[in-house]
């Protein structure tokens, strides 16, 4: 099953699209009775079912959207197709309807966005985006807000039949928006979640999650808490904080503004952290540093770059990345079952014998500084590539300080923890705190190489010789 039921409690009916595997067709729109389980009606679809589907109470109909490049209005009771609307690509999310003034929205794979009308199926208006749309439009009255793959959040007027507003939202929007009291609020790929304030149409508020916001997020019935959901399968629940306890407030009719988290501190923290506790949450550390002995080994070893590909296939944060692993966890005295970020001891890779000046850079800068080298590893940011919001979490990072040197980058990398922003330059040392929800993106037409690295206190080191030595 690809679509979610619906349940129309005054016919005691479930509706839902099914997949199947029969050569003759692949899928059906269905409707079930509620206490008996048992078939009412099917309609077949030529593919795939995965929309789900919206009830019509004025026309007593179910609007369902499909993978045969269309739109239908089914008769609620009977299944018999009342209207079918043609798309030029796949609908995979439910419509929204405006009962009061019959319309229905929804959003198709060919990259529009559509209005028809619920009594025949009718084309009232059609809106191109600039990449595929995978949501569910909200109506706000008469106002339309609908997310889409290009990265926007649009806002129609349905009187006036026209775009009021585009919001750019960071990356790609396939969370459906929901709408509590005057506020709408919509997930992002870039992991943030937004607070539109419907009067103004303007950002009023948002929060900073470690990997993309895909599904809608849920409000509670007080407006003061926020759930969603992940891509990296974890639940967070946020409080929306009162204005005036923020610093910095922005403003809001609903005197109600960013997150703050109340449960799993340790995999995301607020964007408002640096200015409610005066945290700086980056260093330059040192500058002007030669770093011609690192471009020497990178060009002889040119191929260390396909060695290991785990991290940019593995991690989705990491996905547009390279990585050349000079250290690493060291695993061999540990059960499987425990995560890398709290393995503690750290080994040399067989690549870093190729990269001998590197290391003895690595080794002194360490020791310089009376710590002791953990993982260090290369890592290449492609001409146009992000790494995405993440928090690097672990017991194995709670107790290190991460490091970057830079050894390419022309223009400057720019990268930014909470709410902080720096612009590194090659031959610069940085700390930062990676604990922080992070991000970086290059929109430069080459490379971006830096040496990322830990270090950890020499103790501590010692002690974890010792406990796997016990």
């Amino acid at each position: 099953m690809g679509a979610s039921p619906l349940v129309v409690e005054a016919h005691n009916l479930v509706y839902f699209g099914i997949e199947y595997t029969n050569p003759s067709f692949h899928g059906s729109l269905c409707a079930y009775d509620c206490d008996s389980g048992a078939k009412i009606w099917h309609v077949p679809v030529g593919r795939l079912q995965h929309g789900s589907a919206v009830y019509c109470e004025e026309g007593d109909a179910v609007v369902w959207g499909s993978a045969d490049h269309e739109v239908l209005s089914l008769d609620a009771l009977t299944g018999v197709i009342l209207w079918r609307f043609a798309t030029r690509r796949s609908v995979k999310c439910a419509p929204a309807v405006n009962e009061k003034r019959q319309l229905a929205a929804f959003a198709s794979f060919d990259c529009s966005i559509y209005l028809v009308s619920t009594v025949d199926g009718r084309k009232i208006g059609e809106w191109p985006t600039g990449g595929a749309c995978y949501t569910t439009p909200l109506f706000v009255e008469n106002i339309i807000f609908c997310g889409s793959g290009d990265g926007y959040l649009y806002i129609i007027d349905t009187i006036q039949r026209a775009i009021v507003k585009k919001i750019h939202l960071g990356g790609r929007v396939y969370s459906s928006p929901v709408l509590h009291d005057r506020s709408v609020f919509i997930g992002c790929n870039n992991g943030t979640i937004y607070e539109i304030e419907v009067s103004s149409l303007s950002i009023i508020g948002r929060f900073q999650l470690p990997d993309a916001v895909t599904n809608k997020v849920s409000v509670s019935p007080c407006g003061n808490y926020i759930y969603a959901t992940t891509f990296m399968n974890h639940l967070f629940c946020y409080r929306r904080v009162p204005q005036e306890t923020c610093k910095k407030p922005e403003t809001s009719i609903l005197g109600y503004n960013s997150a703050k988290l109340l449960k799993n501190s340790s995999c995301v923290s607020s964007a408002r952290y640096k200015s409610e506790r005066g945290k700086i949450f980056f260093k330059k550390i040192s500058q002007d540093i030669d770093i011609s002995f690192i471009y020497k080994e990178l060009i002889s070893n040119e191929s260390a770059w396909y060695d290991n590909i785990r991290r940019q296939k593995n991690i989705s944060v990491q996905r547009e990345t390279e990585s050349i692993f000079l250290r690493s966890a060291d695993r061999r005295k540990l059960p499987s079952t425990i995560p890398t970020e709290d393995v503690q001891l750290s080994k040399e890779t067989h690549v870093s014998r190729n990269f001998p000046t590197t290391m003895d850079w690595l080794s002194n800068f360490a020791k310089q500084r009376d710590k002791r080298l953990a993982r260090a590893i290369i890592v290449r940011l492609a001409p146009g590539g992000r790494v995405y919001p993440h928090v690097d979490n672990g017991s194995y990072y709670a107790t290190r300080d991460r490091f970057h040197l830079v050894v390419s980058s022309p223009s400057g990398s720019s990268m930014q923890a909470a709410d902080e922003r720096v612009r590194m330059f090659e031959g610069e040392v940085w700390w930062f705190d990676n604990k922080q929800v992070h991000h970086s993106d290059n929109p430069s037409d080459s490379h971006r190489i830096h040496v990322i690295f830990d270090l950890e206190p020499r103790i501590q080191a010692h002690q974890n010789v010792s406990s796997i030595s016990q």
